[in-house]
């Protein structure tokens, strides 16, 4: 068995990034929304001067949230009458829950957004039949990383 350590960082953005890592399991338990990601883990840039490396079995912590009011939505692209329709679906925040922990939907951060109050991801749901830009705002009061390197 090899060592493996384990960083657990606060906010270190932009020096750890999340965008195009996919999140296979999505948690929640007293006001803590935890991302985990697949094996391919999350980008980190261990230098100022280096290039972004992944780290793995990596983990995304936002503490304080407000559960309540969690935003998300997919948009999903319909032709009606010869037009082309973009047609906004909001999603319940257990919905998404299920559907990414069973493995439905594949989930996968495109973009992210910080700010003092929360964040907002913009992200890609792939089904088995097509994919879905989606968007997740979050307001949380501290995020951290957790990794290997």
């Amino acid at each position: 068995m090899s060592n493996r350590i384990i960083k657990l960082c606060e906010d270190l953005y932009p020096k750890v990034l999340v965008s195009d890592c996919t999140i296979d399991n999505i948690s929640i338990s007293d006001n803590i929304v935890q991302f985990s990601f697949n094996s391919r883990g999350i980008w980190v840039k261990k230098k100022e001067n280096e290039e972004y490396c992944r780290v793995h079995d990596a983990f995304l912590k936002l503490y304080n949230c407000d559960i309540e009011n969690v935003d998300i939505f997919y948009e999903s692209v319909k032709e009606i009458s010869g037009e082309i329709v973009i047609i906004k679906k909001y999603c319940d925040l257990e919905d998404v829950i299920l559907k990414v922990n069973n493995g439905e939907w594949r989930l996968t951060i495109i973009q992210e957004y910080w700010c003092d109050i929360g964040e907002l991801f913009i992200c890609s749901i792939r089904d088995k039949e097509k994919s879905h830009t989606c968007y997740i705002r979050i307001d949380s009061k501290e995020k951290k990383y957790e990794y290997c390197e």
